[in-house]
């Protein structure tokens, strides 16, 4: 073989390894990461770094723990367990999806979706967290920072705890949170920040809580219980063009509804059912345009109050029944 002939063979094996190292460099960014496992006692870690991540857990077991961290965009985060005493954690850098199932007793579920940049935090942006849980003294939370962020929270049992808390930027956040609980003496709250977000909580059972905070323009927040003895609050800062929607279905209700320097914002209370011994409280301060309406059906004993300062405000009060009380003051 001649010297040019040898140089031309080198220059090609270096161009191919090349080649093979740049598509090894294109795998390393897709990771994939799964275990099973079942017993008890059982620790599961998965750390990942880089973009098209996929990370799955199971176990099957009392006492476990899961751990996963990933950073990248569209990455994704399965846990499922099965058992007592387990805990769960994801924490997730960019874009990504996180569900997490529990099933047993005393576990709790923690998810954290944000966004770095050279080391300083910026909003994320479409981020989906999805927790379910089953059994008795559950805790779920969930932490969303930035843009059109999706947060699910399901709980069924009792003495359960549900929040969630979703950051955004001042114009069009787009941020929907959902908290479903079914059972007795639970407890769900939920803080948004931003405008354009969106917070549906609905409970069925007894002695249940609900508390919501939103701060911002164009927010609306939904709150929805069925039983005996349930309390709803909601507070709603700087909400112009804001609405809230408390309704209840059962005896002994309280539903309190604050918005604060707000403009052409509503408040809804409907309490119906046989409802006896029902509370419902609005006040709406330093505002224009608002609207308040409190409707108590088929009861007994039921109270209604009304609050409103500024200017070119409504406030309508419907109650049927006996021995019921309404209080409306404007200012």
């Amino acid at each position: 073989m001649s010297k040019q002939k040898d140089h031309k063979m080198k220059k090609l094996l270096l161009a191919g390894v090349a080649v093979i190292g740049l598509s090894f460099g294109a795998m390393a960014a897709d990771n994939v990461a799964s275990i099973d496992q079942v017993g008890s006692n059982n620790v599961n870690t998965q750390t990942q770094t880089g973009t098209f991540g996929s990370a799955t857990a199971s176990q099957n077991g009392a006492r476990n723990q899961n751990s996963q961290t990933q950073a990248g965009n569209r990455a994704t985060a399965t846990t499922s367990q099965n058992g007592n005493d387990h805990y769960a954690s994801s924490n997730q850098n960019g874009r990504g999806v996180v569900t997490q199932t529990q099933g047993g007793n005393r576990n709790r579920a923690t998810v954290t979706q944000t966004n770095t940049l050279g080391g300083f935090a910026i909003p994320g942006t479409g981020n989906t967290a999805t927790q379910t849980q089953g059994g008795e003294d559950h805790r779920a939370d969930i932490v969303q920072t930035g843009f059109s962020n999706t947060a699910t929270q399901n709980q069924s049992g009792s003495r359960n705890d549900a929040g969630i808390n979703q950051s955004g930027g001042f114009i069009n956040s787009g941020n929907t949170a959902t908290q479903t609980q079914s059972g007795t003496d639970n407890y769900v709250r939920v803080a948004q920040s931003g405008s354009d977000n969106t917070s549906t909580q609905t409970q069925s059972g007894n002695n249940n809580q609900a508390f919501g905070t939103q701060s911002g323009s164009s927010q609306t927040l939904q709150q929805t219980q069925g039983g005996s003895n349930n309390y709803a609050t909601s507070n709603q800062q700087n909400s112009t063009g804001s609405r809230v929607m408390q309704s209840q279905q059962g005896v002994g209700g309280t539903v309190i509804a604050y918005q604060g320097a707000a403009t052409a914002s509503i408040i809804e209370q409907t309490q119906t059912g046989s409802t006896s011994y029902n509370r419902a409280e609005s006040t709406q301060s330093n505002g224009t345009l608002l609207r308040a309406y409190i409707t108590q059906t088929n009861g007994y004993d039921n109270r209604a109050f009304t609050d409103q300062q500024g200017r070119n405000n409504l406030a309508t009060v419907s109650q049927n029944g006996s021995g019921n009380r309404s209080t409306t003051t404007q200012r």
